[in-house]
């Protein structure tokens, strides 16, 4: 079976984690949000949303969090990531499985 996994980056954003979420909501297997040092809700919102949330101290290079984030995901393949104020479009997410 295929696992889907959604990694997000984030650092006090806590307006965007809910329509990031949702947009995915039905499609992926599991969504990872870390949290790269936030002071706002962000991660709280996006454990709400159920998200898996990870910390990881923002260190000027995002390489280093885009990594860290994709290594804790399941997916069975090649995984990417999308930055929280991102989502799919209705057509997209409709569209995913048929």
């Amino acid at each position: 079976m295929v696992c889907l996994s959604v990694c997000l980056i984030a650092r006090n954003e806590e307006r965007n984690p809910p329509r990031a979420l949702e947009s995915i909501g039905g499609i992926a297997d599991e969504a990872i949000v870390t949290d790269t040092g936030s002071a706002d809700a962000t991660a709280d919102i996006a454990a709400q949303f159920g998200a898996h949330v990870r910390r990881f101290a923002w260190c000027d290079d995002f390489s280093a969090p885009r990594n860290f984030t994709l290594g804790q995901a399941r997916a069975d393949g090649p995984s990417g990531s999308m930055q929280t104020g991102n989502c799919f479009p209705c057509r997209t997410r409709n569209s995913v499985g048929s």
